[in-house]
């Protein structure tokens, strides 16, 4: 998943990982959000990740993280470009080219805007 810090919407695949519902079924549709080589989302996995956050308290601890309005949270973890534009060391950006849960395409305006 790409790093936050920059100001943006929430995006459709985020708002489905920060609104995780439990369910086995919404788990294999965050499994095919997370992988790129489609041969890695198995049901092993789904069922591991899935039992995981079966825990207790797990779902009610994670949910608090993210609450309603979601828009609340990312903006929480992003800072204003005046902020981005005051970065001077050297800086290395990595971002999945193929990310869906926060998509490349939100991020470069921004960045660009990182000196170094």
């Amino acid at each position: 998943m790409g790093a936050m810090g920059v100001e943006m919407d929430v995006p459709y695949g985020l708002n489905e990982v920060w609104g995780y519902k439990g369910t086995r079924e919404h788990m294999a549709e965050l499994i095919d959000l997370f992988a790129y080589d489609k041969k890695f989302a198995t049901e092993e996995l789904i069922t591991v990740r899935h039992e995981a956050s079966q825990e207790p308290g797990f779902h009610e601890a994670f949910s608090s993280m993210f609450p309603h309005p979601r828009q609340s949270s990312a903006d929480n973890l992003s800072f204003p470009d005046e902020e981005i534009k005051k970065i001077k060391h050297k800086t290395l950006l990595v971002h999945g080219r193929e990310d869906k849960v926060v998509p490349v395409f939100l991020c470069p305006s921004k960045l660009i805007k990182v000196v170094n």
